[in-house]
């Protein structure tokens, strides 16, 4: 099982033993837990406008935000490679949102985006394959976003501003593909691609 993310090129050891020598079923990644999933999924995302390379140091604590966790679990060449390298440096904890559950649950809703088990054995699979933290919603982070100053987006993903509130309360480095974050970078988040 990989640490955390098997970069594109590179194959499971697991993947590589002769099928003879397997004892026991693989189990499942995540990936075969997902079913059928819209193209129109993330249609709101905006391009970014900056381009992100890679930092002199990176970051300990890195929050994915619901896109990129997406793409970890479903398609890992969708990740820019700053984030397949960032994901994993040794000693970078990854932590995911309870805001991009909530998020990934009102995709199902409105039937964008399909699972073939309950939800709550998909969120364990995913968290504890992929050895992701999660992340709720605390008082610091409430208070982070409450403070926030005037930043207006005209996005049906309410849950950036949760989420940049979360990564500024941890002081975590957001890895998103969405342009729509960069408005908080006057607040002080970090954020790769």
């Amino acid at each position: 099982m990989p640490s955390k993310l098997v970069a594109p090129s590179v194959i499971p050891v697991e993947a590589m033993a002769p099928v003879a020598s397997r004892t026991r079923k693989a189990p499942k990644v995540p990936k075969d837990l997902i079913g059928k999933v819209s193209t129109q999924v993330w249609q709101e995302l905006q391009p970014l406008k900056n381009t992100y390379k890679e930092p002199k140091r990176w970051p300990d604590r890195l929050l994915l935000d619901t896109p990129t966790l997406d793409y970890l679990v479903r398609d890992a060449y969708r990740l820019s490679q700053t984030a397949v390298v960032a994901i994993n440096e040794p000693n970078t904890t990854c932590y995911v949102s309870e805001c991009s559950w909530l998020e990934l649950a009102e995709k199902m809703k409105q039937d964008l985006y399909g699972i073939q088990v309950n939800f709550g054995e998909f969120m364990n699979q995913v968290m504890s394959y992929y050895k992701l933290q999660l992340l709720p919603m605390d008082a610091p982070a409430l208070e982070k976003y409450r403070n926030f100053s005037a930043v207006t987006i005209p996005t049906k993903r309410v849950t950036c501003g949760w989420m940049a509130a979360q990564a500024l309360a941890i002081g975590a480095t957001l890895i998103s593909p969405d342009g729509h974050f960069e408005a908080y970078r006057s607040q002080g988040l970090k954020q790769l691609w």
